[in-house]
C-alpha cells in the first residue's frame, strides 16, 4: 500500500455483477480475512485491519478470521468510515476496485453523508426508480444495490428521512428526472 501511497484499502463482499453469488474467483474479502460469510467488508490502513458485519455473523467471523483482524459489530455502513478516517490524515488516498461498488451505493453515501457527520442515519434506501404503468417501485428498485447508471429520462424518488426512536420521523419523498448537466467535478 506504501507504494502506491494508499493509506487504506476497502474490500467488499461483492463482485463487479452485484450478484447474489459469488464465483470463487471473486471472493476476495474471503481469501484475504477468512471469513465466508455473505455480508461483510474488509478495510485495511497501514496499521490495522478490520472486517465489518452484521448480527447474523459476529459468531462466525470471530471463530475464522485469525487474530490479525478486527471484527468491528456494525449496523451501519457509516461506522466503516468512522473506523477509517481517524487513522487517515489529510490528503491520504483510500483505495478501492471502483468496480465492486454501485452506482447506488455512491448516490446513498453521498445523501446520506450529512447525517453521518453529526452521527444520524436512516434506516431505509434513498431512493427507487418510479413506474409509469404497473408498478410505483420499478426497476431499478433500492438504487443502493444494482450498479446500474442514472440515464436521461429515467424517474426516481429521493426520499431520504430522519428517525427519533420512539418520538418521531421525518421522510421526504420528491419525485426526479434524471436530465443531462454538466459540473465541474472530476474524478481521479
Amino acid at each position: 500500500m506504501r507504494q502506491h501511497n494508499i493509506s487504506a484499502y476497502i474490500i467488499p463482499a461483492t463482485d463487479p455483477h452485484m450478484g447474489g453469488y459469488l464465483a470463487e474467483r471473486e471472493r476476495r474479502r474471503q481469501w484475504l480475512t477468512g471469513f465466508t460469510g455473505s455480508s461483510g467488508t474488509a478495510a485495511v490502513t497501514l496499521t490495522r485491519a478490520a472486517v465489518f458485519t452484521d448480527s447474523r455473523y459476529w459468531i462466525q467471523a470471530e471463530r475464522q478470521m485469525d487474530c490479525n483482524w478486527e471484527l468491528q459489530k456494525i449496523l451501519s455502513t457509516s461506522e466503516i468510515v468512522s473506523w477509517i478516517l481517524p487513522q487517515l490524515n489529510d490528503g491520504d488516498e483510500i483505495g478501492f476496485d471502483p468496480f465492486l461498488f454501485s452506482i447506488g451505493g455512491s448516490i446513498e453515501t453521498i445523501a446520506r453523508q450529512a447525517l453521518w457527520e453529526v452521527g444520524l442515519n436512516y434506516g431505509h434506501g434513498t431512493g427507487h426508480g418510479i413506474g409509469n404503468f404497473f408498478a410505483v417501485h420499478e426497476w431499478p428498485v433500492g438504487l443502493q444495490t444494482n450498479n446500474i447508471a442514472l440515464q436521461k429520462g429515467m424517474f426516481t424518488s429521493i426520499e431520504p428521512g430522519y428517525y427519533h426512536d420512539g418520538h418521531f420521523g421525518i421522510r421526504i419523498e420528491d419525485i426526479a428526472v434524471v436530465v443531462e448537466a454538466e459540473t465541474k467535478v472530476t474524478c481521479h
